[in-house]
């Protein structure tokens, strides 16, 4: 039997909630033979795995004893893939119709993208987060903080942050893209590796994207699908809120010192604590953004002083 050109790859823990909506959204793919599914179920103490297997029956499920995050759960399927590509999909996160087809014609196209993403949308926003980043830096971060980017043409401020900050359209140049909807090159992954399953949750995208682009491949985004996505939905879950911010914080920043070193990892986690007590002052935000802006900054700088 010929196999599919793409596996998708979902890792559950305490998902129940969003697995039917999930396998809803991806049935249509493996019903027509254009994708197969290996779940994780990452130690799970719901039902989210039999749910998935009821709406679902063909997909393999692959159980771990233990949670062993994101990146060490997701490795966990990659024995089992088959595929030309792997495509990993938050079970919060749903690529819209025909989304799994235009990836894999996408990066059919653009064979030096290792990963790439489609655009992220929050299912309370009619518009999209632009998905591919920088790789972060504290001289970048200082740049936003200070408002020196706006003194950068728009395209260049675009080129230079990303983000927010990007024009429009595909990116095959981009830093990194979150693993949110992930897709992977198979010969990619077998000449750069897995994502390092050191990074528990946070970080091991960033980290995966790096080490690709030290390999000499790019990282893309698909601009012309999109995957709606309640972000951290699991995490918030399992976590308070503020240690969901610690951990991004955390990620990051040994994300940023595994590539740069110690000193660049201190330094970024200072510079973007110095952007978001700008923030914290800033007489345009309302009270509750100004608020979050100081718990982030006191999160960010206790994270500089761990180091």
């Amino acid at each position: 039997m010929t196999a599919p050109p793409l596996t998708v790859t979902t890792v559950l823990f305490n998902s129940a909630p969003e697995i039917a909506a999930w396998a809803e959204a991806i049935a249509p793919d493996v019903g027509c033979g254009l994708a197969e599914v290996v779940a994780v179920d990452n130690a799970s103490t719901d039902d989210a795995a039999e749910r998935l297997l009821s709406a679902l029956p063909s997909t393999r499920v692959v159980t771990s004893d233990a949670n062993l995050g994101f990146a060490g759960g997701a490795n966990l399927a990659w024995p089992y893939v088959r595929t030309d590509y792997w495509l990993l999909l938050n079970p919060d996160a749903h690529l819209e119709r025909g989304g799994v087809r235009t990836l894999v014609e996408w990066m059919d196209r653009h064979a030096s993208v290792a990963l790439a993403s489609p655009e992220l949308a929050d299912p309370t926003e009619t518009g999209v987060h632009r998905t591919g980043r920088a790789l972060p830096s504290a001289g970048l971060a200082l740049l936003e903080a200070t408002r020196a980017h706006k003194l950068l043409p728009r395209d260049t401020r675009g080129r230079l942050l990303r983000g927010a900050y990007w024009t429009g359209g595909d990116q095959i140049d981009a830093g990194w893209v979150p693993g949110t909807a992930l897709i992977a090159r198979r010969a990619a992954v077998e000449q750069v590796g897995l994502m390092d399953p050191r990074y528990f949750l946070y970080g091991e995208d960033l980290d995966w994207c790096w080490r690709m682009r030290r390999s000499g491949w790019s990282i893309g985004v698909c601009s012309s699908t999109r995957a709606v996505h309640r972000e951290s939905s699991s995490a918030h879950r399992s976590f308070a809120s503020g240690d969901v911010l610690e951990r991004i914080a955390r990620g990051e920043v040994a994300a940023v010192e595994r590539m740069r070193g110690r000193l660049a990892g201190r330094l970024y986690a200072a510079a973007v604590a110095f952007g978001l007590l700008v923030e914290a002052h800033h007489p345009r935000r309302s009270a509750e953004q100004r608020a979050r802006a100081r718990r982030g900054a006191h999160i960010w700088w206790s994270t500089c002083a761990q180091i």
